[in-house]
């Protein structure tokens, strides 16, 4: 005991002391950057998760916006035939008032033949009617 004494006194026990305190304090320092080491790696981990992700939604961005412009195209040339078979009122209108014009014109003068009519005026009546209906105007 009395060794333990002696060597207390002397200096060497505050250097040991010392040396004890720094080997404790480097202790804590690794396991506390061994702790940090492995949260880095987990955060590089998640980032390299997050920009897989990223890729992912930005080629499936690029594949939709794709589709888009085929359904695009698809509609403006359904819209085309659509336009193609369609029918234009006004041309219907102006075609069919042309039609009721040359109608009317063709037979308004052809009459038919009264009931004591003779043969020759029936005849006349008929001819009139084949001639009305070879017009081709």
């Amino acid at each position: 005991m009395f060794k333990i004494l002696s060597f207390l006194k002397s200096g060497k026990a505050i250097y040991m002391l010392a040396a004890l305190a720094m080997i404790a304090a480097l202790s804590w320092f690794k396991f506390h950057i061994d702790g940090l080491n492995e949260t880095i790696k987990e955060k590089e981990q998640t980032i390299k998760d997050k920009e897989t992700l990223l890729i992912a939604t930005k080629a499936q961005g690029e594949i939709s916006k794709a589709n888009l412009g085929e359904c695009n195209s698809k509609i403006a040339l359904q819209n085309e035939k659509i336009k193609s078979v369609s029918l234009d009122n006004k041309t219907l209108k102006r075609q069919i008032m042309q039609a009721k014009s040359t109608a009317q014109a063709r037979y308004e003068n052809l009459k038919p033949p009264d009931n004591n009519a003779g043969c020759e005026e029936k005849l006349g009546v008929a001819l009139g009617v084949i001639r009305a209906l070879g017009k081709k105007d």
